[in-house]
C-alpha cells in the first residue's frame, strides 16, 4: 500500500474515530434529557456536534484533557472514573440543546 493511502486512510479513520466519540457523549445526554427512541437518539447524537462544531470541539477537547489527566495521575481512575468526564460532557451537551429549544411562552 502506498504511503499517501496509507496517510489517508490514517486521518479517516481518526475523523470517524473522533466523530463517534463525540456522538457517544452526545448520546448519554440525549438519553439523560428525552426519552425516544434508539435510532432518533443516535441520529441525534451523530447530527448534534456536527450542526454544532464549536460545541462538537470543545467536547473532544474536554475530553481529550479528561484523558491526559487521567493518564497522569493514575489514582484519580478508581476515585473519579467515567463520571467527571460524563459530568462535563452532559453540561456542554445540555447548554447546547437548552439554547436550541424553542422557548416556551
Amino acid at each position: 500500500m502506498p504511503p499517501l493511502m496509507r496517510a489517508v486512510l490514517l486521518v479517516l479513520s481518526a475523523v470517524v474515530a473522533a466523530v463517534t466519540v463525540a456522538a457517544a457523549a452526545t448520546a448519554v445526554s440525549i438519553c439523560a434529557r428525552y426519552r425516544d427512541t434508539v435510532s432518533r437518539t443516535w441520529r441525534a447524537a451523530f447530527m448534534l456536534p456536527l450542526i454544532s462544531p464549536v460545541m462538537g470541539l470543545s467536547l473532544l477537547a474536554t475530553l481529550a484533557a479528561a484523558t491526559v489527566i487521567f493518564s497522569g495521575m493514575t489514582v484519580l481512575v478508581p476515585l473519579v472514573g467515567a463520571s467527571l468526564p460524563l459530568l462535563l460532557s452532559g453540561w456542554l451537551v445540555g447548554r447546547r440543546l437548552g439554547g436550541l429549544e424553542p422557548a416556551s411562552p
